[in-house]
């Protein structure tokens, strides 16, 4: 196989960009293939979108990198490259379902996957793996990867990145649109009628799925690892006294823009959970139902509640992810929410379960064409800038 570095010229005026997604809950990598015709982000076309689960030991690896009692350098030394060809594997195996190679796309938008999260720290910092450079070298094409270290570096919080993909996408609507995802954590982006980009306002929410999965699977002793179609948590009864004890989460005193992520929502905080639950005598369906009612009730206080407090109008509330597939969650949050519409992301033509991937693929985009893809509105960072870092392809330009 030729390494070396080729020139390529581009034949037509569109990109084709493959997405690249493993979030918090660690349940799969998802892949979307997007077409983008050069300046028409918002017409992108998806072509084709894949998932495949990300095999029990080296989910179970991950995660053990991910807890600072149990990660070592080595370990997540390991993990990044062993992530890297778990992904190059992903690139590899959709090009050939599509018939295509790998002088056929353009660039590859990688997120890696996040193995801790420090924003607030003496020194703020954040850890994706997944090494771009096996990516690239085994894929033949060019891997743009590490997005949040410069928003970061810029003042930000690093998260969330997909609301400048959301203003992009549903901005500039004459409408005031909420686009909450509930993946592992949940994240929201508030669009304004006016379409200005500096009056949107974006934040983590708090606890999406990971919470709930993660007490699936430690209940069911891994047999199980959500609550299919929320019925575990439909048929429990929410304890009030549990949830307002998990609301006084140190998370929900913070002012937005705020991240979080596994350290302060991971398998420890469920464990603690799951203790009181037991001392206060409630079956598991009745802590699951619990632990549900906690995200869909921090979702409408961090945003609902935050929003309407700033006197700002929701005409419509739009749910992607994993979340909008869990019935009893979509209820709860309806309940909470009141008047105010609840749809889902895929009700509206759109895959909800691509979207991140999506985002990942046209942020890719931003930064090969040097155009700014963070928002200060979402992450407090001090200026817009150009996030990702570029490792080259054997056709880049």
């Amino acid at each position: 196989m030729n390494t070396g570095t080729k020139k390529g010229k581009k034949k037509t005026d569109s990109f084709r960009i493959i997405g690249i997604m493993s979030g918090t809950s660690l349940d799969a990598v998802d892949l979307a293939l997007v077409e983008i015709e050069e300046g028409k982000i918002k017409e992108y076309v998806l072509r084709s979108f894949r998932s495949f689960p990300i095999n029990p030991d080296l989910r179970e690896k991950t995660l053990q990198a991910s807890i600072p009692e149990s990660g070592d350098v080595s370990l997540i030394c390991e993990l990044n490259f062993a992530l890297g060809h778990l992904y190059a594997e992903g690139v590899l195996n959709l090009l050939y379902e599509e018939g295509l190679k790998g002088e056929d796309i353009d660039l590859i938008g990688c997120h890696g996957q996040t193995i801790y999260h420090k924003p607030r720290a003496r020194v703020p910092s954040t850890l994706q793996i997944g090494e771009a450079g096996v990516i690239a070298e085994r894929t033949g094409i060019t891997t743009i990867s590490n997005f949040r270290s410069r928003d970061i570096a810029a003042g930000g919080e690093g998260a969330p990145i997909v609301p400048y993909v959301d203003y992009l996408l549903f901005g500039r609507s004459g409408l005031n649109i909420v686009l909450q995802n509930i993946g592992g954590i949940g994240n929201f982006t508030y669009l304004p009628a006016s379409g200005d980009l500096n009056e949107v306002i974006a934040s983590d929410s708090g606890p999406g799925n990971l919470l709930i999965d993660t007490a699936i699977s430690i209940l069911t002793e891994g047999k199980q690892t959500y609550d299919i179609d929320g019925k575990l948590a439909e048929s429990g009864k929410i304890n009030r006294k549990l949830l307002s004890e998990m609301m006084e989460h140190p998370f929900f005193e913070r002012s937005v823009p705020k991240s979080t992520g596994r350290e302060e929502f991971g398998r420890p905080l469920v464990e603690r959970y799951l203790a009181r639950s037991r001392e206060m005598g409630l079956s598991q369906k009745d802590f699951l139902a619990t632990l549900t009612a906690f995200t869909a009730r921090s979702i409408g206080q961090t945003c609902g509640e935050f929003l309407v407090d700033k006197g700002l109008e929701i005409d419509e509330f739009i749910v992607s992810g994993g979340g909008s597939f869990n019935p009893t969650l979509m209820a709860m949050l309806q309940e909470k929410l009141g008047e105010i519409p609840c749809r889902r992301y895929q009700d509206l033509g759109h895959n909800s379960e691509a979207k991140e991937a999506v985002a990942m693929a046209i942020l890719a985009y931003c930064t090969f064409n040097r155009q700014a893809n963070n928002l200060p509105g979402a992450t407090g960072a001090r200026q817009r800038v150009i996030m990702g870092d570029i490792t080259p392809g054997r056709l880049w330009p």
